[in-house]
């Protein structure tokens, strides 16, 4: 009897070893709650190629998922379908369950950007900024067209415009070699390192 019950206090020691070598979640809520904003797919006329203009919307996604305010409503046909009309009525509105909506265009490579603010039934237009087609360019003007949807939204200066400063220390092989850093800077959300 002895023997069952040191073996089973060993097996149970090994199951409860084993369990703590995996990842645990714990979520913690926040005293804010996020408020959903639907961001649409970038339309165009194809002056810019589609695969361009996903990764804009992929940094566009980053920047209202990481602000602190706002997180990503999930995108449907019938959403982007929405968006085709010059404007939306109340009725169009209530298929977003947001309180927000951004709809974006390119035409002749020139963004343009409307929130619809369905809370307070109001639209606004940003200024229709130009695209070049270079990627590391283009990211800190959807970086500085976030901070302005953020500042529109909450009446305080957005974050995505921000740039890190950190020191980056290349590893050396070499037994005698002298200790070297450089100084870099990146977008906040640690692209363009330079």
């Amino acid at each position: 009897m002895k023997f069952i019950t040191s073996f089973l206090m060993l097996v149970t020691i090994f199951i409860c070893a084993h369990e703590t070598q995996s990842e645990i979640t714990v979520r913690l809520n926040t005293r804010s709650n996020l408020k959903a904003i639907y961001v649409s797919h970038i339309s165009s006329d194809s002056s810019l190629e589609r695969s361009y203009l996903d990764s804009l919307e992929s940094v566009l996604a980053f920047d209202m998922s990481h602000n602190g305010k706002t997180h990503l409503s999930e995108r449907s046909p019938d959403k982007e379908k929405a968006f085709e009309s010059s404007s939306l009525d109340s009725s169009e509105a209530s298929i977003f369950n947001s309180p927000y909506a951004l709809s974006l265009k390119v035409k002749e490579k020139k963004l343009s950007c409307k929130l619809y603010n369905f809370v307070t039934h109001h639209a606004n237009s940003f200024s229709a900024v130009s695209l070049t087609g270079s990627l590391a360019h283009d990211r800190r003007i959807i970086h500085k067209l976030a901070d302005s949807v953020f500042e529109s939204l909450f009446h305080e200066p957005g974050i995505a415009s921000s740039r890190i400063l950190y020191s980056y220390h290349p590893h050396s092989t070499s037994k005698h070699s002298t200790w070297n850093a450089e100084i870099m800077e990146c977008d906040w959300d640690g692209a363009n390192p330079r």
